[in-house]
């Protein structure tokens, strides 16, 4: 995987290999929070804090933000 948008078939075809991938969950804390479901394993990591923050996400693995 490489570049700024992924398909959701390469992401599955990825963890099918077992690669590690890290999914990152960016909404907002009233979209989340307002949210029916979220991706088990993720972590969250509203826009707001992205910059803050990004300097202890692992580099080891596929990183996949989504959002709304």
């Amino acid at each position: 995987m490489d570049g700024l948008r992924i398909s959701a078939q390469a992401v599955h075809d990825a963890i099918a290999r077992h690669e590690p991938v890290l999914f990152l969950d960016v909404r907002s804390p009233e979209a989340w929070a307002a949210a029916t479901r979220q991706l088990p394993g993720s972590v969250r990591l509203p826009l707001t804090d992205f910059d803050a923050l990004a300097g202890a996400l692992p580099r080891d693995r596929e990183l996949v933000a989504y959002c709304t």
